[in-house]
């Protein structure tokens, strides 16, 4: 397949009053990245390069 040719951040969309459901998910992400399983996974899959190391609401507005 290759290598990616540049690696950018996505987002996970959620209507503005639906708060709870995007701070858990955030908050999930935010652990997955702090214990190191996000970069394990994507590693597996070739696509370390993407790796996240923070995350943020309306990171990319």
């Amino acid at each position: 397949m290759g290598k990616p040719w540049q690696a950018q951040p996505w987002g996970h969309g959620f209507a503005e009053d639906r708060t709870a459901p995007r701070d858990a998910v955030q908050h999930a992400l935010q652990d997955v990245i702090a214990d190191g399983t996000h970069d394990e996974i994507l590693q597996r899959y070739g696509v370390g390069d993407g790796a996240l190391h923070t995350t943020a609401v309306h990171g990319g507005a």
